[in-house]
């Protein structure tokens, strides 16, 4: 078991450690979460963050990604890109502010284009428009002491290999990750998923041969895909494991993304309009045990909807619970 002095040391995971094995007391720690803006919660105000950044600090997070700072043409601050449609308020700097006080550090995501998700990908475009917001959210806030990092929104999956936008979609986040590189100590992140026909070993070989040779990103967190049902529990570690050396190899940090939600519908469920309910604190720690034991950092997905107890009667159930296992391991001697 693990002794008590060296328990400090797990509160804070370093950005840059590398990828090892972890106990299963490690194993249920999660250090971090995905932000999800909207328009409800873009109007909330600055004494929601504060809330919302205080609930992640009591379960010893000290890292927060925002998961786009706009969609579409719709920002979530002042923007002065043309074309697009700028907030009244400046959520990112209510955001920054409140994980400053904590010592939260934040990763900034860049625009999201909808059409995306229908398999359309203009590169120069992309390219163009994402540059301009990685500029002017590094003019803004790029001297803020909450700020951690980058995020690029758009997800790789196993499928990505037999889209025509193949190619496209590397070379825009090789250009999105070499921008990011200019400037000084903010790591690029990315989040990628796969689906239940994955073939692990050509997933690996897939990023050792031709993705991470091109892209050079600081951070993969991987989706663990169990809240979409887009895979089971017995799934993830045959993935897991054959991407971990491939990323050690290629010096990228390796984190677990895990799904803190069931989904109820939507696509791949059902036809209807997507909709999900927090996931059970027994499924999450059995998501937690099988994927962290081969990544080095833990990360959830979404704070604000599945774990915020004030979001829900089944949200606060899993903070609860997860906080409870947290002090049973705090009294591990």
């Amino acid at each position: 078991m693990i002794k008590k002095h060296f328990l400090a040391s797990l509160l804070v995971l370093f950005f840059f450690a590398p990828v090892m094995a972890q106990s299963e007391t490690q194993s249920k720690r999660v250090t971090g979460a995905f932000v999800q803006l909207n328009a409800a919660n873009g109007k909330a105000g600055q004494a929601y963050w504060n809330q919302q950044f205080s609930g992640m600090k009591k379960l010893g997070m000290d890292t927060a990604i925002i998961q786009y700072v706009a969609y579409d043409q719709f920002y979530h601050y002042p923007t002065k890109i043309s074309g697009m449609v700028p907030a009244k308020d400046d959520v990112i700097m209510q955001i920054l502010n409140a994980a400053r006080s904590l010592k939260i550090k934040v990763f900034l995501g860049l625009q999201m284009d909808g059409d995306f998700w229908k398999q359309k990908f203009d590169l120069q475009k992309r390219i163009t428009l994402n540059i301009a917001t990685m500029n002017e959210l590094h003019q803004r806030y790029g001297s803020h002491a909450g700020l951690g990092g980058w995020y690029i929104p758009e997800e790789i999956d196993n499928e990505t290999a037999k889209q025509d936008y193949e190619e496209d979609l590397l070379e825009y986040l090789a250009c999105l990750s070499a921008r990011a590189r200019e400037f000084p100590n903010l790591p690029v992140m990315i989040s990628p998923f796969f689906s239940k026909d994955v073939n692990p070993q050509e997933y690996a070989k897939w990023w050792d041969e031709k993705a991470l040779p091109k892209i050079k990103v600081d951070i993969i967190a991987l989706q663990d895909g169990v809240g979409t049902h887009r895979v089971s529990l017995s799934d993830l570690k045959p993935v897991y494991s054959k991407l971990a050396p491939v990323m050690k190899r290629h010096n990228v940090q390796f984190w677990a993304n895990i799904e803190a939600f069931d989904q109820t519908a939507g696509w791949p469920v059902n036809d209807d309009s997507w909709a999900a309910r927090p996931a059970t604190f027994h499924r999450f720690n059995k998501q937690l045990k099988i994927t962290t034991p081969f990544t080095s950092k833990t990360i959830l997905f979404e704070y604000t909807q599945y774990m915020a107890p004030e979001a829900s009667p089944c949200a606060k159930l899993l903070f609860e619970a997860y906080s409870k296992s947290l002090h049973e391991m705090k009294s591990i001697k």
